[in-house]
């Protein structure tokens, strides 16, 4: 499981005065294999890229605790991240950023308009073409999760999540898309 405050904490919050900055050694590990130098590009053009873009996931909590660990998960998995902060936001999200967008995280209970809220207008504006919607919530409860379902989540996780179960639903989710 997560904790998404010590997470939270650790990497976004600057230190406080009694954590002085020090700058810390990195040490790396030693590479387990070598390049022959024959084998090694000599130009620009012989370095091989990679067609395959990252994939943007939208990400939709009105807590910015929960965002924040999410998109710290879902980057550190290879994904790009878009936030919003509420359906409203993330409807605004989604016109901007709807060729980009390939799924979307969104919490239930939010402001100015709520997971199921946003669901049900992002279905009715693009019906097939709305890319994969997981809803990520502490509601565990039957009743929500068969109103999720019944607006075409194509998803239901609660919190707190494990990270490989998050990642694995979401790639499955993206496949069944294509």
């Amino acid at each position: 499981m997560v904790d998404g405050q010590a997470l939270v904490a650790r990497y976004f919050e600057p230190p406080n005065k009694s954590q002085t900055a020090q700058p810390q050694k990195l040490s790396l590990p030693k590479p387990t294999h070598t390049v022959a130098p024959s084998a090694q590009p000599t130009s620009p053009a012989d370095v091989p890229t990679s067609p395959i873009q990252p994939q943007t996931i939208l990400v939709i909590d009105d807590s910015l605790t929960a965002r924040q660990v999410l998109v710290f998960t879902l980057e550190k998995a290879g994904y790009q991240t878009l936030q919003a902060k509420d359906g409203r936001d993330a409807i605004e999200q989604l016109s901007r950023n709807f060729a980009e967008i390939c799924a979307v995280f969104c919490d239930v209970e939010m402001p100015r308009m709520n997971g199921f809220e946003f669901l049900s207008q992002c279905r009715q504006g693009h019906g097939n073409k709305t890319p994969p919607v997981i809803m990520l919530t502490s509601r565990s409860g039957d009743k929500h999760r068969k109103m999720g379902e019944s607006l075409g989540a194509s998803a239901y996780l609660t919190k707190p999540y494990l990270e490989q179960a998050l990642i694995q639903t979401l790639t499955e989710c993206l496949q069944t898309k294509l």
